[in-house]
C-alpha cells in the first residue's frame, strides 16, 4: 500500500524543500566493474537510472553492485537448493550504511534480477510472521501451552524447512535485532536456512559488529554475526549523502504544515476533509488477531496527534497495522525536537 503521512509540526530542516539539481552528466561506468560485468542486469539497470537522470553517479552503490553481481550470479549456477545445499552454499549479502544511501534500491534491484521463488520482506513483518508460525507449530504438537513430558520436533527446525522448500533467496529490509528472543531465533534461522541453499539478504544502518554487539542480547548474537562474516558478502554504502533529502517535494500536494499556526491547522484539516469527504468516526483496526487498535477514520484519511501515536503504549505491530490502511495518515501537533524533548515520545 502507498500511503502519504502528511504532518503538522513547529520545524523543518529547510534541506527538504530546495529544489536542488543532484543530477550530474552521466559518466560512462562499464570500466567501474570487472570484466564480464558489463553485460550485468543489475549494471544495466543502474546505467538506465542515470541515463533518465533519476540517479546520480555513486561510487559506493557501483562498488556494492560488483558484489550483489557476485550473489546474483550464484543463484544462477544453482538453479536447484537441494543441489545448492549440497555444495558450498552461495553467499549472502549484508549491506549498511548511513539512511538514505540507496540500500534498499541496490537490494530491489538484486532482487528484481534474480530467479525465483524468492521473498522480499520487511524485517519486521517476517518476525511477526515467524513468531505466528513457531506457535501455531507448537499447538499443533500440543505444546503450546506446557511441555507433555515427551520428546516433541524442534518448532524452529520446521518452520525453517518451510522456507526452505518455498523461497531460494530472501531479502529483509531494515534488518535489526530488537531482543533477546529475536537475536536466539535468528541466529539459529539463519544458519538453517543457509545449511539448505537459501541466499539471505539484509540492509541494516548498522555494521554487523555495531548490529551483534548492541545491548543485553549480544551473547545471543554472537552465533548470528560468525555467519554473517563466513557466509555474507559485508557491503558498506557509505555514499555520504542522505538522498531523500535531495528529492524536490510535490508541487501538487503539501507534506508537511509548519510551523503550528491557526492558519496552517486550517490548511491541514482543509486537505484531511477534501479527501476524507465526510465527517470521521472511530473504527476498530485489527493488529494481530488478537487485538484492535481504535482511531478516528473516514473513507481514506485517519487523524491522529503525535501524542496518539509516540506517548500511547504502541508497539511495531500497531504501526504496522495502521501502515496497513490503504489510505492518508494526518499526524497533527509534532513537537519541535530539543534536548528537553518529552520522555514518553520516540525518537
Amino acid at each position: 500500500m502507498n500511503e502519504r503521512i502528511v504532518s503538522i509540526g513547529n520545524s523543518l530542516s529547510k534541506s527538504l524543500w530546495k529544489k536542488s539539481r543532484i543530477f550530474n552528466t552521466v559518466p560512462s561506468i562499464n570500466r567501474f566493474l570487472s570484466t564480464g560485468a558489463e553485460t550485468s542486469p543489475l549494471l544495466s539497470s543502474y546505467e538506465a537510472l542515470l541515463e533518465s537522470r533519476k540517479l546520480r553517479r555513486d561510487d559506493a552503490q557501483l562498488a556494492a553492485l560488483r558484489s550483489l553481481e557476485a550473489v546474483r550470479s550464484a543463484l544462477l549456477e544453482r538453479p536447484d537448493p537441494q543441489r545448492a545445499a549440497a555444495v558450498e552454499p552461495a553467499k549472502g549479502a549484508y549491506l549498511f550504511g548511513e539512511v538514505g544511501s540507496g540500500k534498499t534500491m541496490l537490494m530491489d534491484m538484486l532482487y528484481e534480477h534474480s530467479p525465483g521463488p524468492k521473498l522480499r520482506v520487511h524485517f519486521e513483518d517476517f518476525m511477526r510472521q515467524v513468531f505466528s508460525r513457531l506457535w501455531q507449530v507448537r499447538v499443533d504438537q500440543g505444546d503450546a501451552d506446557e511441555p507433555s513430558g515427551r520428546p516433541q520436533p524442534d518448532a524452529l527446525v520446521a518452520v525453517a524447512d518451510e522456507l526452505a522448500a518455498r523461497y531460494r533467496l530472501v531479502c529483509f529490509d531494515e534488518f535489526q535485532m530488537p531482543d533477546m528472543a529475536s537475536a536466539t531465533i535468528l541466529s539459529r534461522l539463519c544458519r538453517l536456512l543457509t545449511e539448505h541453499g537459501v541466499v539471505l539478504v539484509f540492509t541494516s544502518n548498522l555494521s554487523p559488529h555495531e548490529l551483534c554487539a548492541r545491548g543485553l542480547h549480544h551473547k545471543h548474537a554472537a552465533p548470528l554475526l560468525r555467519i554473517i562474516e563466513q557466509r555474507f558478502h559485508i557491503i558498506p554504502v557509505n555514499s555520504g549523502t542522505d538522498y531523500r533529502l535531495q528529492m524536490p517535494c510535490s508541487s501538487r500536494v503539501r507534506t508537511f504544515f509548519t510551523p503550528i499556526t491557526a492558519e496552517t491547522r486550517r490548511e491541514m484539516e482543509a486537505l484531511a476533509n477534501s479527501i476524507a469527504g465526510h465527517a470521521m468516526h472511530n473504527v476498530p483496526v485489527d493488529v494481530d488477531h488478537k487485538r484492535t487498535l481504535t482511531m478516528p477514520w473516514s473513507r481514506a484519511v485517519a487523524m491522529m496527534s503525535f501524542d496518539d501515536i509516540c506517548a500511547d503504549l504502541l508497539g511495531p505491530d500497531d504501526y504496522a497495522a495502521i501502515a496497513r490502511m490503504d489510505g492518508v495518515v494526518f499526524i497533527r501537533d509534532v513537537p519541535q525536537r530539543t534536548n528537553r524533548f518529552p520522555p514518553h515520545a520516540g525518537p
